[in-house]
């Protein structure tokens, strides 16, 4: 007996049983038995004259008509004519092979096979409803193995509610085993009434819904047998997991967009690029400067260079470059790791043209300021006077806070050594401290020092960032300067916190301040550097502090010209009683004059006065010649030290010219010339 395999991916097996064909005319009815007998067949299938099949028989029907007619008359029947009349025409016939049990008809009988003109086999209805109920039974195991091994929930109810079916993954779910569920109430089981709306509209919807803290979505389609409703089957998954997953793909577009609204918006231009230099990702900014990088071939070789570097060493790498026309930009390259392996690189390309001529401003300035002097501690703060410990006392208090100070007193009083003591004493210790000196400075040098360029005075303030700017012998500062000073302090003091410059500002004093009359002193400045006031006495109150810091002179001018020099008691006493002008600073500079000018090893008072004299002598003369140089040179230096020495009392070219006995425009060339000779020389 053959096995047939018919059904597809569903496939089974069917009996294919053989079969005995017998023409009416050419076989005896004694050898149709004999060949059932021999060759054990179930069924025959008679053709007529033509060879047209004109029915079948079984062995059981082949029995019978042999017994009505009688067994000892088989022999005698020639012909199967007689056997015609019995023959079962349920029969179908099937060119091949049949490819699905749906191709065979369920009312017929016989199923006979035939290839060509030449029959091969047969079916009978028991081996097709054999293989019916095998494959129903193969598609229930099928249904039942997909419908337990679905990882979502599966949950069906009748027309009445009550759940009829739910698989493994809808007990865990629902936290419900199956053997309570079956026959219980829809919403006994599970809380939403999805399904039971299902039955009323008959109408299949999806709904998303929490319980707890867990998220679900139930898919849920009504069951029809035929145009009736029968029931409803739900699909339900727990998206508790999707659900978060959800919510951090929302926070990650949301971190695109406000990173693409960075780049957008950076002045920085932007880039990610692939190890290759392949752009990913760019903003504007970086588009406008790759241009004039691939237009110029050496930044260009570099810009890949550097992505070569980086790759290879998994570090960030800087460099600045200059592009196009004359741009100079900071090139940032940082890598982007993905197990531990660069996949892509950062680059950050930034303008920094305008820091650099910031920059080169700045040094300028710097070496043009003359009168900034950066504060080197020599001499120790002295104070044995019983005035000047309270004073020490006060500036321990004043250098816990950053309120602007004024010192009054006078010129070489130690104003300058109070300032940096209330530095050294504050937090601000160790910064920078900057002392501009108002004496003896013209109109034009000190309003380029302090408001002469734009931002002049906030590119002076951020050099000394966290530190001290010291104004000192602010009352030499012409009355407009100080006005324009008032308002920038004004200015900056109004800044947001993160515009402002943290700087001290202390200033100092020689003269009464008076705010009327032709020395007026600017109401508004006075008030913002005037928080806190320090006067410093004058030198002959305090003539025990003036006999030590002359000694520490004496031993500094030691070290400076490394020779050995000795103060009698008589010059120290000569020293201390005497009125300088300008106080410790022509004390200072008398010694250090006699040091360099004398050979002596003893200072003496007698050789002081001598000195001295001779000294006042040489001051009296309107011209001091010191060396012999061209007449034309020696004409223009007297010329430049008139001019300047006239430009520290602040009057007009015209005041000028009627001193000098000239011509105001002759005052304003020279003037010009001097200025661009000062130029020249920085």
């Amino acid at each position: 007996m053959q096995q047939l395999k018919v059904g597809g991916k569903m496939e089974t097996s069917i009996s294919v049983q053989p079969v005995g064909v017998y023409k009416t005319t050419m076989h005896s009815l004694h050898i149709v038995m004999k060949d059932f007998m021999e060759q054990q067949y179930e069924y025959g299938i008679v053709l007529n004259r033509l060879g047209k099949i004109e029915g079948f028989f079984s062995s059981t029907e082949l029995l019978k008509h042999c017994y009505e007619i009688g067994f000892d008359y088989v022999e005698d029947i020639e012909s199967l004519m007689p056997l015609t009349k019995v023959l079962n025409k349920k029969f179908e016939i099937f060119d091949g092979e049949p490819t699905s049990i749906k191709d065979m008809p369920q009312n017929i009988e016989l199923y006979i096979l035939r290839k060509g003109r030449e029959i091969v086999g047969v079916i009978d209805q028991q081996s097709y409803l054999a293989s019916v109920v095998k494959k129903q039974q193969f598609e229930l195991y099928h249904f039942n193995t997909i419908f337990n091994a679905v990882p979502s929930g599966i949950m069906a109810v009748n027309i009445e509610g009550n759940v009829t079916m739910i698989n493994p993954a809808g007990e865990k779910i629902s936290g419900v085993p199956r053997e309570k569920a079956i026959g219980q109430f829809i919403t006994d089981i599970v809380p939403p009434e999805g399904l039971l709306q299902v039955l009323q509209d008959g109408q299949g919807h999806v709904e998303k819904y929490k319980v707890r803290k867990r998220w679900y979505i139930s898919y849920r389609e009504p069951i029809f047998d035929g145009k009736q409703l029968v029931g409803a089957v739900g699909v339900f998954d727990d998206i508790s997991k999707i659900e978060k997953l959800s919510s951090e793909l929302d926070t990650v577009r949301e971190l695109v967009k406000e990173n693409e609204a960075l780049m957008g918006n950076s002045e920085n231009g932007i880039a990610i690029v692939d190890v290759s230099g392949n752009i990913l990702r760019k903003n504007n900014q970086f588009q406008q400067l790759y241009l004039s990088i691939i237009n110029d071939k050496n930044q260009m070789e570099i810009f890949f260079q550097t992505i070569n570097d980086v790759v290879r060493s998994k570090q960030i790498r800087h460099y600045e470059g200059t592009i196009g026309q004359g741009v100079i930009c900071h090139f940032q390259f940082e890598p982007i790791f993905e197990e531990e392996t660069t996949q892509k690189i950062i680059v950050r390309v930034r303008d920094i043209t305008a820091n650099r001529v910031a920059q080169h401003q700045m040094t300028q300035m710097k070496k043009t300021l003359k009168n900034l002097l950066y504060m080197e501690q020599s001499i120790p703060y002295i104070h044995q006077n019983i005035e000047m410990k309270e004073i020490a006392n006060e500036i321990q208090k004043i250098a816990k806070v950053s309120a602007p100070v004024l010192i009054k007193g006078e010129i070489g009083t130690g104003r300058s050594k109070l300032a940096r003591e209330i530095m050294q004493n504050s937090d601000r210790n160790g910064a920078l401290f900057i002392e501009i000196d108002c004496q003896g400075k013209s109109y034009a040098e000190l309003k380029k020092v302090l408001v002469g360029e734009p931002h002049q005075f906030l590119r002076l303030l951020r050099t000394v960032e966290g530190g001290i700017v010291y104004i000192k012998n602010m009352d030499y500062l012409p009355f407009t300067l100080q006005e324009q000073l008032a308002n920038l302090i004004m200015q900056q003091s109004k800044e947001q916190s993160g515009s402002k410059v943290d700087v001290r500002f202390i200033a100092s004093v020689s003269k009464e301040i008076t705010f009327d009359g032709p020395h007026a002193f600017s109401e508004r400045l006075y008030y913002l550097v005037n928080a806190m006031t320090v006067t410093t006495p004058a030198l002959g109150t305090r003539t025990d502090d003036v006999k030590l810091i002359v000694q520490q002179f004496v031993s500094l001018l030691r070290e400076k010209y490394n020779r050995e020099i000795i103060l009698t008691e008589d010059a120290l006493d000569f020293i201390v009683s005497t009125k300088w002008k300008r106080n410790l600073l022509d004390i200072q500079e008398c010694l250090e004059q006699f040091v360099v000018t004398w050979p002596n090893t003893i200072l003496s008072k007698e050789q002081l006065v001598y000195y001295l004299e001779d000294k006042q002598q040489e001051l009296q003369k309107s011209v001091v010649v010191n060396k012999i140089i061209p007449l034309k040179q020696a004409v223009m230096e007297v010329e430049k030290e008139l001019i300047q020495l006239l430009s520290t009392q602040h009057i007009s070219y015209r005041k000028m010219a009627k001193i000098l006995e000239v011509n105001a425009s002759t005052i304003i060339r020279k003037v010009k010339n001097i200025e661009v000779d000062n130029k020249v020389q920085q």
